[in-house]
């Protein structure tokens, strides 16, 4: 994982999107910003939207309301 290409058009990596959300980004607004990544074309819209998706789920609190 990292090195995988998820926005052809503008280059961007997987590992630049997921910084991009460790950074604080939530929505495909803020990593487009961030990275370019969804642009042009928009087929990667899908994929951001997915990894946004999932790291909101990894960061949801656990039962005891801990984040860890």
């Amino acid at each position: 994982m990292g090195r995988k290409l998820v926005c052809l058009c503008n280059l961007v990596t997987e590992k630049e999107i997921l910084s991009a959300i460790r950074d604080g980004a939530v929505s495909l607004h803020d990593v487009t910003e961030l990275t370019g990544a969804g642009e042009s074309c928009g087929r990667c819209r899908p994929i951001i939207e997915n990894m946004l998706n999932e790291a909101a789920v990894n960061a949801e609190p656990n039962a005891q309301g801990r984040l860890f």
